[in-house]
């Protein structure tokens, strides 16, 4: 069994979206604005929220 302390070793055991999520977004948070730059980062950031605006008013709308 191993110690909940470690937690590389609960990451590679337990591979759920929940645990995968925040170890991919943290590599690309990294790698993005190092690739494209931080402009391109902030607009993929704007166009995602305004995405998700979107869908939440249309979803409310019905």
């Amino acid at each position: 069994m191993p110690d909940p302390g470690r937690r590389s070793v609960l990451a590679r055991c337990n591979p759920r979206p929940s645990t995968a999520g925040p170890l991919v977004s943290g590599l690309l948070a990294g790698v993005w604005p190092e690739v494209f730059g931080y402009r391109t980062t902030f607009g993929l950031c704007a166009l995602t929220a305004v995405l998700a605006a979107v869908a939440f008013g249309s979803r409310s709308r019905r």
